[in-house]
């Protein structure tokens, strides 16, 4: 997950994963991830520190209502 996410290799109290926090990945392909403060940007829907799932049959971002 820290690949994943892209973690400095020592300590970076200044350091914001970009997009958001990827948190798992599912048997199919499909990403789940936190949205950061501009989800917007990413191209995800929903609000700043909701779950979204990437899904691979789609394509696309999707809320998941849990946040």
């Amino acid at each position: 997950m820290a690949t994943v996410n892209r973690f400095p290799v020592g300590p970076d109290a200044a350091r914001r994963p970009d997009g958001g926090l990827v948190v798992a990945y599912d048997v199919l392909g499909g990403v789940f991830a936190v949205n950061n403060a501009d989800p917007g940007a990413a191209g995800r829907p929903d609000g700043p520190g909701e779950m979204v799932y990437f899904a691979p049959d789609s394509l696309r971002w999707e809320a998941l209502g849990a946040g």
